[in-house]
């Protein structure tokens, strides 16, 4: 379960980041010259809510206060949440708290998981915790991840993968939109994991690597997985295409099964074919 104080806190900062991104004019506040706030101020976003101002200050401030579901809904009406942010505000509220799945403490032996992957020949598949560290893998992966065996367990993780992994991204063009995307996804099972120390621990190594990390983070952005088609460029083999999907694993809370499956675009197929017949 989540940790109370945390809890608040995530909360706390992610309606301020919502706050600050609002554009004033859209509210139809003209600002003055002399105007410091960035976005809407605390008093004008509860005024379009329907809220106590002094409530809503107390809940940017991480107070302990009562979230009822009217004012939950509320405010995500003011603040325009899409359905992944309203989501978030009810998880960080602590509404779905006892719904909430807890990541698995039993010892994974993995050995039916591995049977299955290594069966799944040119698709590209893994197996990643809550903390989103790369538990298990099969071939076809390796063109996606590099060689997983040779990097070091603790840099085994998908968010160290991107953010630590200069040649990734020079060799991704759409580096940015993907990691972006990427970072929103691993913010909600955070969030879900508030307390959690190897949590807490991989993002304070990865905000030391990369301020690019340090300054998205601090924007609390947040998405759910979707799947869908995607583009990476190789340094071997070049321009490659594939159907990424992500799975829930049963029986195992906070673990899921990403795979990404070579579409004809670019030649693909027949790449990763060529590729895992060496």
């Amino acid at each position: 379960m989540m940790d109370e104080q945390m809890r608040r806190r995530a909360l706390a900062h992610f309606v301020r980041s919502r706050r600050e991104k609002l554009v004033p004019t859209e509210y139809g506040i003209v600002p003055s010259p002399r105007r410091r706030a960035i976005g809407l101020k605390r008093e004008e976003i509860a005024e379009f809510a329907g809220i106590s101002a002094t409530w809503y200050t107390w809940l940017e401030q991480a107070r302990d206060i009562r979230l009822s579901e009217t004012a939950l809904n509320q405010l995500s009406a003011a603040f325009k949440l899409d359905d992944n942010e309203k989501e978030h505000l009810f998880m960080l509220s602590g509404e779905f708290r006892n719904t909430l799945s807890a990541p698995s403490t039993k010892k994974q032996t993995y050995e039916g998981m591995q049977i299955m992957l290594r069966q799944m020949n040119t698709i590209g598949a893994c197996i990643i915790d809550h903390r989103w560290d790369i538990q298990i893998w099969n071939k076809a992966a390796e063109i996606i991840w590099g060689r997983l065996e040779d990097i070091p367990p603790l840099q085994r993780n998908i968010l160290w993968q991107i953010f630590g992994n200069l040649q990734r991204q020079t060799n991704n063009p759409d580096w940015e939109t993907h990691a972006r995307h990427i970072l929103a996804r691993f913010r909600v099972d955070h969030d879900r994991n508030i307390g959690d120390t190897r949590h807490l621990e991989l993002v304070e190594e990865l905000k030391q690597m990369s301020s690019v990390f340090a300054n998205w983070w601090d924007h609390h952005e947040v998405q759910s997985w979707h799947d869908g088609p995607k583009q990476i460029w190789h340094p071997d083999i070049g321009k490659l295409a594939f159907y990424f999907a992500s799975f829930e694993v049963d029986d195992s809370p906070g673990y899921r099964m990403i795979t990404y499956t070579p579409l004809t675009l670019f030649d693909t197929l027949g790449k990763v074919d060529a590729y895992l017949a060496k």
